[in-house]
């Protein structure tokens, strides 16, 4: 394997992090723009999916091996989003089939950020209630 071979290797997954982080971004977007009983044309944007299921829709679809390094591209307030669409994910009984995902990545998400998020009051409340 040359260093041509391995380099185009690094510089694809890169690619597909980016991509990966780039499509959390995007849904988490999408969410916030529509509210959980959205109208059809809404509908349409999220795919005929509520908020909450297009997102874990989205972060199922990102594959295992590049999760950890999309999330650590996300700003901030990119992550803070993702803890909230989480809790609301997890306030509904229809999660049950995400539990695993959610919760993986929202301990990453609070150890990778953990003093940012424990020195905020502000945020206290969303991490006490995962």
């Amino acid at each position: 394997m040359g260093a041509d071979d391995e380099s185009a290797g690094v510089s694809k997954q890169t690619r597909s992090v980016l991509d990966a982080a780039d499509k959390l971004m995007e849904a988490l977007d999408l969410c916030a723009q529509y509210p959980e009983k959205p109208t059809l044309i809404q509908a349409a944007m999220l795919l005929n999916l509520t908020p909450n299921l297009y997102f874990r829709k989205v972060l199922r679809e990102i594959r295992s091996h590049e999760l950890e390094s999309a999330l650590v591209q996300l700003p901030f307030d990119f992550v803070l989003a993702i803890l909230s669409r989480i809790e609301k994910c997890m306030a509904n009984d229809d999660a049950q089939a995400d539990v695993e995902l959610l919760t993986r990545t929202a301990v990453y998400l609070v150890r990778l950020h953990h003093g940012r998020l424990a020195s905020s009051q502000e945020e206290m409340p969303l991490l006490r209630s995962l």
